[in-house]
């Protein structure tokens, strides 16, 4: 159409031109589906919450300490099986994290973890007509398709459990490996639930240089997660390693607070800061 930034940055330099895609522009996994509950799986905050019961696992979000008060109105708590608090006590201002099962109730099938032959998980969804058709012919599974109870997402939602069943018992058949190869280029979203060590070697984390390592004084070289955004006209960097714990308590409170040297031994002194 001719709108694009390349044509249109010269008569409107003031432009911003942003562009959301699952995975991002280019890169080995650019091409597939995103989904929330896939972007958890594969970027390690579902293996962080672990699985519900033993048996799948769970996906989040968060919420500030002053977003509780309304809380009872989000009616996530409706199983209680399916909500996590998870908190950081060292730290009263800390955002909670609620873990909700990813089974979405009464809505479609299907967005689900899958455990593989080698007990590591699989998320994937088939939300509608199509995706769930290419996902039953891809698993070698197109009895299912001439099954009456899975012949309409409606269906599959009242008949879950059974489906489920049979989706896991067909999907530990193989490693993961397997599958992700086997589900390459298709049009449904899924991917690994990986944890935090594997989504620091993905090969389109690696390729997004969504990794980043740098020199730390104790520690030597390490690598800890770069900037989530790319921009055309510069690079972003992360240009100093996490602080160590007080090592910026004096700067701060001499900047912010306007507090002096003595002051600050005296907080020292009393085991107010370290």
């Amino acid at each position: 159409m001719g709108l694009g930034y390349e044509q249109l940055k010269d008569s409107a330099p003031h432009l911003i031109y942003a562009s959301i895609t699952g995975f991002g522009q280019n890169g080995p996994s650019c091409q597939r589906g995103g989904y929330d509950n896939v972007a958890a799986a594969v970027g390690g905050l579902m293996h962080i919450t672990g699985p519900e019961l033993k048996k799948r696992c769970c996906s989040q979000i968060l919420l500030h300490p002053d977003e509780l008060q309304s809380f009872p109105k989000m009616g996530l708590a409706e199983d209680p099986t399916e909500l996590c608090l998870v908190h950081n006590v060292s730290n009263p201002s800390t955002y909670l994290m609620i873990s909700c099962g990813t089974r979405q109730k009464y809505l479609v099938f299907i967005l689900e973890t899958f455990q593989t032959k080698d007990h590591e998980h699989l998320m994937l969804g088939a939300g509608n007509e199509k995706l769930f058709k290419e996902l039953c012919v891809i698993i070698d599974m197109k009895e299912l398709l001439q099954d009456e109870r899975y012949s309409s997402n409606e269906k599959r939602v009242q008949n879950r459990t059974t489906l489920i069943a049979a989706l896991n018992k067909r999907f530990a058949q193989k490693n993961i490996a397997e599958w992700l190869l086997l589900f390459e280029g298709s049009t449904f979203p899924y991917g690994p639930v990986n944890n935090m060590k594997q989504v620091f070697k993905d090969p389109q984390v690696l390729h997004n240089k969504m990794v980043q390592c740098i020199q730390h004084p104790q520690l030597g070289e390490i690598c800890v997660p770069g900037p989530p955004v790319h921009y055309s006209e510069g690079n972003l960097s992360v240009d100093i390693p996490p602080p160590q714990l007080g090592e910026h308590t004096d700067a701060v409170l001499a900047k912010y607070l306007a507090y002096k040297t003595p002051d600050i031994e005296k907080l020292r002194e009393k085991h107010i800061i370290q």
